[in-house]
């Protein structure tokens, strides 16, 4: 029989996981697991999220070459009221 990797935890660590054990009812093993789980499943989409930003960012980017648009000049006459 293969010996399964044993994981040691103990302090805060311990009683973190004790205590969403207790409320939960879980044992210390599967709460430690969901919270593993729970944890890489946000990094994932917080990196997946940032990939997405930067390719709209790259795409705003090429949008925005050229001469700076004065947006006063399209809005207001020239008394400075709306047109």
């Amino acid at each position: 029989m293969k010996k399964r990797p044993r994981l040691k935890i103990k302090g805060e660590t311990y009683m973190l996981a004790r205590r969403i054990a207790d409320l939960t009812g879980e044992s210390i093993t599967v709460a430690v697991t969901v919270s593993l789980r729970e944890r890489l499943d946000r990094l994932l989409k917080r990196d997946a999220m940032l990939k997405a930003m930067r390719e709209i960012s790259a795409e705003t980017a090429e949008l925005l070459k050229g001469p700076p648009i004065d947006h006063a000049e399209i809005l207001y006459d020239e008394d400075g009221l709306p047109k």
